[in-house]
């Protein structure tokens, strides 16, 4: 089985270490990936086509594939970054951030890249969830993120507050909700309620980037899976010494 580093990491406080999360091979996600439905919510501000609000606190979208097509020139070069978008069938030579577009278009991309790289497009997710953490959200909500909380727990009890805080800034975002149970003082069971499908490995990769983010070795398992029948994704989140691996 091959294997790709995708996904650059670095913490809070020391940004230019960046250690590589690494793929493996395709699964049968990607057979899904092209079949998630939209879920449209009208307008994502003055200049957006009617697509979906998203799970990143962002318009659908233009900040979601720019961080795609950041994540592979990153990591693998601008000419990787072009096949990706000639297998997916794309055309569009600028994503506007603020610009709403096809759910189909970031499914696409995420197939695509699956194919390019020969990796699964749940590693594809999961790494764009660390990428989106330590990369996108910073620069496109950073102090929001900071005020969120100091520490991996706290950010993660206050996750639907600061979408709360995200939506004030783009209106029609439709987040998912958390919730956070059977706490302890180094883990608890995080659910994730939304309505759309497959993002489970993404999630796993948001809180990885958190326990980065606050230089906090962290494990997320997921105990529940919504493709597997369940009515929620559930991941249970254990975090400081020996917790990585």
């Amino acid at each position: 089985m091959r294997t790709v580093a995708l996904a650059p990491g670095f913490g809070r406080k020391a940004r230019r270490s960046r250690p590589g999360v690494r793929l493996g091979g395709p699964d049968s996600m990607l057979a899904r990936i092209g079949t998630l439905p939209i879920h449209t919510v009208g307008q994502c501000g003055a200049s957006a086509r009617g697509a979906a609000a998203d799970e990143w606190g962002c318009p659908v979208y233009g900040m979601v594939n720019k961080a795609v097509e950041d994540l592979v020139r990153m990591n693998h070069g601008g000419e990787t970054w072009r096949r990706i978008k000639e297998r997916a069938g794309i055309d569009v030579e600028v994503f506007v951030s603020t610009e709403g577009y096809p759910d189909e278009m970031t499914y696409a991309l995420v197939g695509a890249a699956s194919e390019v790289l020969g990796a699964s497009a749940a590693d594809i997710l999961e790494a764009f969830g660390v990428h989106w953490v330590l990369h996108t959200a910073p620069d496109g909500y950073g102090a929001i993120l900071d005020a969120a909380g100091g520490s991996l727990p706290e950010f993660l009890m206050n996750l639907n507050q600061m979408h709360t805080r995200v939506g004030m800034i783009f209106p029609n975002l439709k987040p998912p909700r958390f919730e956070c149970g059977e706490v302890t003082e180094n883990s608890m069971l995080l659910h994730h309620h939304t309505e759309r499908p497959g993002l489970g490995p993404m999630v796993k990769g948001l809180v990885i980037g958190l326990g980065k983010r606050f230089d906090t070795p962290v494990r997320v398992e997921q105990v529940q899976d919504r493709e597997k029948g369940a009515d929620h994704d559930v991941f249970r989140v254990t975090w400081g010494p020996g917790a990585a691996g």
